[in-house]
């Protein structure tokens, strides 16, 4: 994966700024990545968080995590560009932050996370990379 420097180096920022906490930053085949945590999610057994296109959202909404209030108090919407935000809400609910860097690819949280509030967290800590 040509941005596994960078998640690497944005998980060790964020652990360096969050004592106690602990990122591993896994990778997949690109090739087969979509379909790959497309499967885990549906599975219920995908990572706290997940990198998705703005397109693969919505279908996937059943099994991700919506924005905490304390990510939606923040007006994330007025950060982005609104057709790149848009990629990411679905029915009125937002299910992820895009990266700049990597438009139009975002952060999700899966539904099923045992550490919803520190994935959420780091996915706003990544979109202000």
């Amino acid at each position: 994966d040509p941005h596994e420097a960078t998640y690497r180096a944005l998980a060790d920022a964020y652990a360096a700024a969050n004592p106690g906490v602990t990122l591993a930053v896994e990778t997949f085949d690109p090739a087969t990545y979509a379909s790959t945590a497309a499967d885990a999610l549906v599975a219920g057994n995908a990572a706290d968080l997940l990198q998705l296109a703005g397109g693969a959202v919505c279908p996937l909404a059943a099994h991700l995590s919506p924005a905490p209030a304390v990510i939606t108090d923040t007006d994330p919407q007025a950060a982005f560009d609104p057709a790149l935000i848009a990629g990411f809400t679905c029915d009125g609910a937002l299910y992820g932050l895009p990266r700049a860097s990597l438009a139009p690819w975002g952060l999700v949280v899966s539904a099923n996370s045992a550490a919803a509030g520190v994935a959420w967290d780091f996915a706003r800590f990544a979109a202000g990379e």
